[in-house]
């Protein structure tokens, strides 16, 4: 289980993997509300870890160090560490879970979107037959009407996906699940984003902001561990 934590989250500490991931912590309190149910799996043990970047908005201190910047980072570590998962470890599955500025850095690097201010690196055909699930929370880059959308989402379009704007040169890639060329992408993605959130639904009041931060207290954190194990125990 691969964890991207959202914006402002608590980073990990200490340094993995050729420093793509933490060596302790960093998944964010939404996502550890997920790992919770990983961990209380009797018959499937889970490893987890978490991607290291730099989970901000504003500039740190100059104009590049900002959300472009960080996602980039993000997007960057994620998929370098998903190809070397999968190289080294042949017989694993891999999840991956993201929340607001870490749903984005998902959602660019399988292809369910991407945006021309950020450059994703390839993820190998080995890599991607690795993925067993992919679950979404809050993403900015979040449309109304997808495959992977869960029941009862919010209607509206995340504030990465308004119609103007800098963000207006993304590009919809459709993305399937590898060697089930048939099936839906909805078979192993799922995105979550609640009615009135204040980016997947750009909602831009206090009201919108208490409900972006509150996944990780929500039913839909047990059904998103509901929904990859019936995935990962069918196949």
């Amino acid at each position: 289980m691969i964890s991207v934590r959202g914006t402002s989250e608590a980073a990990g500490t200490g340094s993995a993997n050729g420093g793509r991931t933490y060596a302790s912590g960093g998944a964010g309190a939404t996502l550890s509300s997920l790992i919770g149910y990983a961990n209380s799996e009797p018959y499937l043990p889970v490893y987890q870890e978490a991607i290291s970047y730099p989970a901000v908005i504003l500039p740190a201190t100059g104009p590049t160090l900002g959300y472009i910047s960080s996602v980039q980072t993000g997007i960057t570590n994620l998929v370098g560490e998903i190809n070397s998962v999968a190289g080294a470890c042949p017989y694993t599955n891999i999840i991956l879970a993201g929340y607001s500025q870490g749903a984005d850095v998902i959602d660019e690097s399988v292809g369910l979107t991407h945006s021309s201010l950020e450059t994703v690196p390839a993820l190998s055909s080995a890599a991607l037959d690795h993925i067993t699930s992919v679950l979404l929370f809050g993403d900015p880059r979040y449309r109304p009407g997808e495959a992977w959308d869960a029941a009862g989402d919010g209607i509206g379009g995340g504030i990465l996906e308004a119609p103007t704007g800098q963000f207006v040169n993304n590009v919809h890639l459709t993305y399937l699940p590898p060697n089930y060329d048939t099936l839906e992408p909805s078979t192993y993605v799922q995105s979550y984003c609640f009615t009135g959130d204040e980016f997947c639904q750009s909602n831009f009041t206090p009201a919108g902001a208490t409900i972006h931060g509150s996944y990780g207290a929500s039913t839909v954190i047990g059904n998103a561990w509901v929904f990859f194990m019936n995935w990962v125990t069918d196949n």
